[in-house]
């Protein structure tokens, strides 16, 4: 087994249930929980920069695959950026989806930054250092010391409520076709199932499904191009051939 796919099988899953009229082949809507409308939500903060990164050129709607190859070709002699990473592969946000988190160094959570000050020895800083920098050993602006002594910086707490996400739960909301949302109660499916004239409730069938890292690409990929996305990742055949979607 492939590095790879030991990725793949120990990556998170997330669950939908839907309803499927099997006379059309459609998801007429899905119900989901927290978790899942969190990971939906989250697609609205993902960096374009990494939409183009996690995607393949065939499926990007519009020029930004040409902005992106020509970031990756400029010679460095016009960059003032010292690393072009920010741009090409840029972090996730605060909240970050775990399925669609690149296993790449280049995303990985910076070192914290460390701060130095003088000795305090010479009198003009002895006993109350004036100043502190981010870059070891530059001289001191008042003593002109070496900064070398390193501070210890302190954060705020963090006070953890527990709560991270969204959308609170535990609460069953509706996920339609198209990606459109609302909590789940007995009237808003019943008004649904009414809005889509079926004429046949024997052809209505429930499937639980999961998602992993590669679905997770599809339903970012489906968003960009169809009002269909859940039809077409879990039930019509895939837009794409689901192996050529970048993992890394």
């Amino acid at each position: 087994m492939t590095t790879k796919e030991k990725e793949g099988l120990s990556a998170p899953k997330l669950q939908l249930k839907l309803l499927v009229d099997q006379h059309s082949n459609r998801v007429l809507f899905a119900e989901a929980g927290k978790e899942a409308l969190d990971f939906l939500l989250g697609l609205l903060r993902i960096p374009l920069g990494l939409v183009v990164h996690l995607l393949t050129e065939e499926q990007i709607p519009g020029s930004f695959t040409s902005i992106y190859s020509s970031i990756q070709n400029l010679d460095e002699s016009y960059l003032m950026l010292s690393d072009r990473d920010v741009l090409l592969k840029p972090r996730l946000p605060t909240v970050s989806l775990p399925l669609l988190e690149p296993d790449s160094p280049a995303l990985a959570t910076p070192p914290p930054k460390r701060y130095y000050r003088c000795s305090g020895t010479v009198h003009t800083c002895r006993g109350n250092p004036l100043y502190m920098t981010d870059v070891g050993g530059m001289p001191c602006p008042n003593c002109r010391q070496p900064m070398g002594t390193e501070m210890n910086f302190l954060e705020k707490p963090k006070v953890n409520s527990g709560k991270s996400g969204y959308v609170k739960g535990p609460i069953t909301y509706l996920v339609m076709d198209d990606l459109s949302m609302m909590p789940m109660s007995t009237i808003s499916a019943i008004a649904l199932l009414k809005k889509f004239q079926l004429k046949d409730l024997s052809m209505l069938c429930e499937m639980t499904v999961e998602f992993g890292r590669k679905e997770s690409l599809e339903l970012l990929k489906a968003s960009l191009q169809s009002k269909t996305v859940l039809t077409d990742v879990f039930v019509s055949e895939p837009l794409v051939d689901i192996d050529r979607l970048q993992t890394t």
